[in-house]
């Protein structure tokens, strides 16, 4: 699983912004990294007219082509199994295992160095070849890396709280796009997240592909944040030859609560445990008979966000006709005056606008305030929006 480390950050600090003052004075050297290793030129490469030149002989022996040089000629030529370039200085035209084709910037030689284009070279050896504007960094290789390099970025990108190399990441073509960017937006001055990650793709094709991640996500400083483990389902998309995040679909989120699903002592009647189960029941009810009034009287005042969360199950109702079923409950702890509870809420859509069924799982505690039990808290452990797949929760 990967994580973004201390080590990482200051690593793409001094690629972003330089490892000293001297960034300012001088322009940003363009990178370039094949199949994951960055490519070591003795002089840089360069663009012109938009287009990437780069040394030839390093980038022939970072493809594995046989350099080849014709000095009456001045031609270039490189060669592997199923491949023969040829290129020519000063020549728009380069011939690739026998036929002709145009450059947008013909090959030339610079302080007795000969370069030739980065990206005509590596597409006719067969690599995707993609361009990050803000580090300056051209990537090269097969479409898989390509896709695990593009989520890297959008991670790291995230870690940096660098918006903009968020946003490129993602296709401005996605439902998501604009509000990404305002929650984001949101999000940065407020938290310092920290995350784990691991990308596995699903499903290739030439121009889409299905990537699963698992995302871990903690936090480093800010107010109250619910730490969370998150299986999606990513659509990826090529655009202009380079991929792109079209659309994440959440499958499961984990909000890291395994110390709460603790067993602990339970000294009350049965009565007393049948009182408890009934207000869940009760809940459940007013959920379905969208009775707000009759579901506030079954909190204690000092709930945390209440109002907050009424006006939201208004909001919600006021769209949608769901149905709620329970399961799983079982009591964890239980006082005279204090119970913990765990159980699953499942909501599905009766009708209304498109909406994900789920279950979640949640551990409550209800406090005894004049002889009636009253929800205090409530943590949630889980949603599971696989309703086909099981969640497991082990109690301690």
């Amino acid at each position: 699983m990967r994580r973004i480390t201390v080590l990482l950050v200051v690593a793409l600090m001094a690629s972003l912004f330089g490892a000293s003052n001297a960034w300012a004075a001088e322009e940003q050297k363009i990178s370039v990294v094949v199949d994951g290793e960055e490519v070591v030129f003795t002089t840089a490469p360069f663009i012109e007219n938009g287009t990437t030149l780069v040394p030839f002989r390093t980038i022939f022996t970072a493809l594995g082509l046989t350099i080849g040089w014709e000095g009456t000629t001045k031609t270039v030529t490189g060669e592997k199994e199923g491949l023969s370039i040829e290129l020519q200085i000063g020549s728009e035209t380069a011939i690739v295992n026998g036929e002709e084709k145009s450059l947008a910037v013909a090959p030339k030689i610079e302080n007795g160095e000969t370069f030739i284009p980065l990206r005509f070279v590596s597409e006719n050896a067969q690599k995707e070849v993609s361009w990050d504007g803000i580090i300056k960094e051209v990537y090269i290789a097969d479409a898989d890396l390509q896709i695990i390099n593009l989520f890297d970025k959008h991670y790291q990108y995230m870690y940096l709280e660098n918006l903009g190399g968020v946003m490129s990441t993602l296709d401005p073509e996605s439902p998501a796009y604009t509000q990404t960017e305002t929650l984001l937006s949101q999000v940065y001055p407020t938290y310092d997240l920290d995350y784990e990650y691991s990308v596995e793709i699903i499903d290739l094709q030439e121009q889409s592909a299905v990537v699963q991640t698992i995302t871990k996500t903690t936090k480093i400083s800010g107010p109250e944040f619910a730490e969370n483990e998150i299986i999606a389902t990513n659509e990826v998309t090529k655009i202009n030859g380079q991929w792109k995040i079209l659309s994440t679909d959440v499958v499961f989120i984990d909000y890291l609560k395994e110390d709460l699903l603790v067993l602990g002592e339970i000294s009350i009647a049965q009565s007393e445990q049948d009182a408890i189960l009934a207000v869940i029941e009760q809940s459940r009810k007013n959920f379905e008979a969208e009775d707000i009034d009759a579901e506030t009287l079954l909190y204690h005042s000092d709930y945390p966000n209440l109002e907050q969360l009424m006006d939201q199950s208004k909001q919600l109702m006021a769209v949608y006709d769901l149905s709620a079923e329970v399961s799983d409950i079982e009591i964890f702890e239980a006082t005279v005056d204090t119970a913990v509870v765990f159980y699953v809420t499942t909501v599905k859509k009766s009708s209304g606008p498109e909406f994900k069924d789920f279950a979640s799982g949640n551990i409550v505690t209800l406090n005894k305030v004049d002889g009636k039990w009253l929800f205090a808290n409530s943590d949630p452990v889980y949603v599971n929006f696989a309703l086909d797949a099981e969640a497991e929760v082990v109690v301690e």
